[in-house]
């Protein structure tokens, strides 16, 4: 009935989710020639409001509109510093995402994703002991960051509890994010989280200013301390074991935690100088740091056993392998 009128609100995503060809045109132009095809320019008067020839009216407000027209609630420079690049350019800049080159897609992500406070049972985030005394193992993630405070670069920590069955989900509990601590700071740290926590490991890139950490929790926690040492073969271990949880919804962790979301996604595979190996990165910069959480995350993740004895030989194991090494 042409009384009536749909209206679509989508916060902008990934280009392959599914309001993004209604929203560029590519809906309207499928099967049109050439001259009755619209294009859709993020500029200009689409920022006040735009009917377009496809009958749909599209307005744009961006955090720079919102400061443009009287909003002073927030500081841009400030939100430029917290978010990575491409998080800022999403989140408040509203741009879609191309993650066709991300090693773990967003669809893999979301689906792990869930309001925790009900399908969890068992952890209660704001009790001093999260777990009680279920004494279930958790381990720590650490991707530590320079004691100088590297303008947008964070000392990121992510608590872990594994699956408590075989083929069980494992649940990201916690992320924590400090900037501009020394060694000893970030040392301690860690600690408070051993006594919120049972930690069976704690992992630690060591490449660099890692190492200083490490070294101070080696004589506090020898025991639960995993140094990680970056190279080609470790990166491409954690990253085939994230990519494996997430394919299989075997990991699992809050809605709200899109920054998280974000820095997964942010993972994409370069070939080396020789072209003879697979790297894997993230981009960085001094305003963005470099996915710390997601890094983070990995690190907590690495060397767990998530191919059964039976299936490492299985096709589909040599077709993963294949695919992502």
């Amino acid at each position: 009935h042409k009384k009536w009128r749909k209206t679509s609100f989508s916060s902008p995503s990934v280009k392959n989710h599914q309001a993004y060809p209604l929203w560029n045109g590519d809906k309207f132009n499928r099967g049109k020639p050439e001259e009755e095809k619209i294009s859709v320019n993020m500029q200009g008067e689409i920022h006040q409001g735009l009917m377009f020839a496809d009958n749909i009216w599209r307005n744009v407000i961006t955090v720079e509109d919102a400061q443009n027209r009287g909003c002073n609630l927030f500081d841009i420079e400030e939100l430029r510093q917290e978010y990575s690049d491409d998080e800022f350019r999403n989140l408040l800049m509203c741009e879609f995402i191309d993650d066709a080159a991300s090693i773990i897609s967003w669809q893999e992500i979301t689906s792990c994703m869930v309001d925790t406070l009900e399908v969890w049972e068992g952890f209660h985030p704001l009790l001093a002991r999260p777990f009680g005394n279920k004494k279930r193992r958790v381990r720590i993630g650490y991707d530590p960051a320079r004691s100088d405070g590297m303008k947008g670069d964070k000392s990121q920590a992510i608590v872990y509890a594994p699956p408590e069955v075989e083929g069980g989900k494992g649940w990201v509990l916690e992320k924590c994010a400090w900037q501009g601590l020394d060694f000893d700071t970030q040392a301690a740290n860690m600690v408070n989280l051993c006594k919120k926590y049972d930690v069976e490991r704690i992992s630690i890139d060591v490449n660099g200013c890692g190492i200083g950490v490490a070294d101070i929790l080696k004589r506090t926690h020898p025991t639960i301390l995993h140094k990680i040492h970056y190279s080609v073969e470790s990166k491409t271990r954690m990253v085939l074991i994230a990519k494996q949880l997430f394919s299989r919804r075997l990991i699992e962790f809050d809605a709200g935690w899109m920054d998280l979301a974000y820095a997964l996604l942010s993972i994409k595979p370069s070939s080396s100088n020789s072209g003879k190996h697979i790297l894997y990165h993230s981009q960085r910069s001094t305003e963005g740091g470099h996915a710390d959480s997601a890094w983070a995350l990995l690190n907590a993740l690495y060397e767990d056993e998530i191919f059964s004895a039976d299936s490492l030989g299985s096709p589909r194991h040599q077709s993963f392998i294949k695919t992502y090494s």
